[in-house]
C-alpha cells in the first residue's frame, strides 16, 4: 500500500501517522527536519513500524548523524539497499505534557536563539541562520542557576548560560559531539553545561565537545544518566531538536531502542 499525504499542521501530521498505523502500514517515509522527525518518532515509539527519514529541513541533524544522503537519487538508491536499526529516544516531561527528542534538548542560549530565528531567516540563510543571531542570543541569554537531580542518587548545582542534553551523536547539522558509534543506542543521556557564564569558558568547552574532551572539564559538570530532573532559575524554554517547547523544571529520561529507523547499509 502506498499513500502520500502533506499535512499542514502538527495535529494533522500526527493524525496521518496514526491513520497509517491503523491501516497496517509498516514503512513511513517522513520528509522534513528534526522537529518533524521527532513528531513522527513520538507516534512510532515502541512500535514495529519503521521510519524512513528523508532530509528536508534546515539542520537535518538526525540525518547527518546517520549519514543519510540529501540528494534524491542517492537517497533513493540508499533506501533500496538499507537496513533497519533501533535507536533510543529522549523523553521530556514538563507542565503535565510529554515530548520526545532525537538528538538534543537544550536550555539557555539556544532557547533564546530559537525565538530569534524565524522561518524567513531559515529560507534565506539555511543552517547559517543560527550563526547570524548567535551573538545576539548570547548577549540576551540569562545566567542560569541550575540544579540536576538524579532520582537514583546524586546531583549537581552550578551556574551557566547553556545546558545540553544529548541522546544521539548529532549536536547541530553536521556537527557531532565526538561520541562513540553506539551513541543513541546505549540507553543513557549525556548532560553537560557549556562552561560557566563567561564567553571564554563557553567557547573552550564547545571546542572540547567536538573532540569529546568535555567530560574532563570541571566547568562542563558532565553526567551520564538514564533519568534526571532539571531545575533552573530563572525558568527557561526548552529547545527540543530546534523547536521551542515547555519551560523548566522538567524530567528527562530515555526510552532504549524505542524507534526503528531505516539507515544506510554498513560499510
Amino acid at each position: 500500500m502506498r499513500d502520500w499525504v502533506m499535512p499542514n499542521d502538527p495535529a494533522a501530521f500526527r493524525s496521518a501517522i496514526r491513520h497509517g498505523l491503523g491501516q497496517g502500514i509498516q514503512w513511513f517515509v517522513v520528509a522534513g527536519g528534526d522537529g518533524t522527525l521527532a513528531l513522527a518518532a513520538e507516534e512510532l515509539m515502541g512500535r514495529s513500524a519503521v521510519m524512513i527519514p528523508l532530509p528536508a529541513g534546515t539542520g537535518n541533524t538526525f540525518a547527518w548523524s546517520l549519514k543519510l544522503p540529501r540528494e534524491w537519487k542517492r537517497w533513493e538508491s540508499m533506501v533500496r539497499r538499507a537496513w533497519v536499526r533501533e535507536f533510543d529516544l529522549g523523553v521530556v516531561q514538563a507542565q503535565g505534557q510529554q515530548r520526545v527528542f532525537l538528538n538534543t534538548a537544550t536550555v539557555g542560549v539556544t532557547s533564546t536563539l530559537v525565538d530569534l530565528v524565524n522561518e524567513r531567516d531559515k529560507r534565506r540563510y539555511g543552517l547559517a541562520a543560527w550563526a547570524v543571531h548567535l551573538r545576539n542570543a548570547m548577549e540576551r541569554a540569562p545566567i542560569l542557576e541550575s540544579f540536576l537531580i538524579n532520582p537514583q542518587g546524586g546531583g549537581d548545582h552550578f551556574y551557566t548560560r547553556q545546558i545540553v542534553v544529548v541522546n544521539g551523536k548529532g549536536l547541530a547539522g553536521p556537527l557531532s559531539s565526538g561520541q562513540n558509534s553506539e551513541s543513541g543506542r546505549d540507553g543513557a543521556l549525556e548532560i553537560f553545561a557549556l562552561g560557566d557564564p563567561t564567553a571564554a569558558s563557553m567557547i573552550r568547552v564547545a571546542a572540547r565537545v567536538l573532540v569529546s574532551r568535555h567530560r574532563q572539564d570541571p566547568t562542563a559538570h558532565y553526567q551520564r544518566w538514564r533519568t534526571f530532573d532539571l531545575y533552573t532559575r530563572p525558568a527557561l524554554t526548552i529547545d527540543l531538536d530546534g523547536e521551542a517547547w515547555q519551560s523548566t523544571p522538567a524530567r528527562f529520561s530515555v526510552k532504549p531502542l524505542a524507534l526503528r529507523v531505516m539507515v544506510p547499509p554498513p560499510i
